[in-house]
């Protein structure tokens, strides 16, 4: 008969912390970065380690970086509009389903903020945050992998909005200041001159953009390409291209290509780092 003491020679030893195998910090890294942010913000809670690698802007940016190169996490974001009854609502879809699937299914967008009355408009998405405006003046910030949302401060008083305005957008990001920023350009229909306000997500404010303002027509939404909002403009019958730099605010006229046509309208797009015109 065994005794007490050879049963126990025989329990599975547990092996402390300090004896487990350790992945190399380089190597965890290069796991985590691949990881959607959900997943993320689960495992901050593992370690303290982990939690202030998770945070830190390096791995942040670097976790962007890789995200925008996945094509597979690309979604894109559709409009629709139904008539009977009147709503308006956003839908989605995957951008590679697009090229490589015979079909493509479509999901609705679970947005905050919702007016199914009012027309619903995607002004950008910059570093997964998604900027869209509910009819003219409402504005709201939405990161839709964290659920977090922020409406912004009104653009101006609501019985101005709906006296005759026209507004066109831009949603673009400061990477010297780290700001997430939103120009509005807005005129009286009745008139050609524009205004120009911007918006700071640090300052949580709109303050006037004098660069931008004079006799010009901006058209459509602002494309953003290498830190600058591009829009189509007109300015004396003509059609330009003017941009808006994040940094520096300067409004700037951008050189266009020789399209051998003297007068004619188009409008703006985004293929890869560059502008395009459509």
């Amino acid at each position: 008969m065994a005794s007490e003491g050879d049963d126990a020679s025989h329990h599975t030893q547990i092996p402390s912390n300090e004896s487990l195998p350790k992945l190399p910090q380089e190597l965890i890294t290069a796991i985590l970065v691949r990881l959607p942010v959900k997943s993320l913000l689960q495992f901050k809670s593992v370690s303290k380690e982990w939690f202030a690698l998770i945070s830190s802007p390096h791995f942040v940016k670097t976790h962007l970086s890789f995200s925008a190169n996945d094509l597979t996490r690309h979604r894109l974001m559709l409009r629709i509009e139904k008539r009977s009854p009147l709503k308006h609502f956003l839908r989605h879809c995957s951008a590679s389903s697009l090229f490589y699937d015979p079909v493509t299914e479509t999901f609705d967008l679970d947005y905050p903020v919702k007016q199914p009355k009012r027309i619903v408009r995607v002004l950008g998405s910059v570093n997964e945050l998604i900027c869209y405006r509910i009819w003219f003046n409402s504005l709201v910030l939405w990161n839709p992998s964290t659920g977090k949302y922020k409406q912004l401060p009104d653009l101006m008083p609501t019985q101005m909005v709906t006296t005759g305005y026209c507004f066109n957008y831009g949603f673009g990001y400061d990477e010297v200041h780290n700001d997430y920023k939103i120009v509005a350009l807005f005129r009286e229909i009745s008139k050609h001159c524009v205004d120009a306000k911007i918006y700071s997500l640090k300052s949580d404010s709109w303050r006037i953009l004098d660069d931008a303002q004079g006799e010009m027509l901006y058209d459509g939404s602002g494309k953003l390409v290498n830190g600058k909002l591009h829009w189509v403009t007109i300015v004396d019958g003509g059609w330009s291209i003017m941009s808006i730099d994040m940094v520096d605010e300067k409004c700037r006229k951008v050189e266009q290509p020789c399209y051998g046509v003297d007068q004619f309208s188009f409008t703006l797009g985004v293929l890869g780092s560059d502008v395009c015109a459509l």
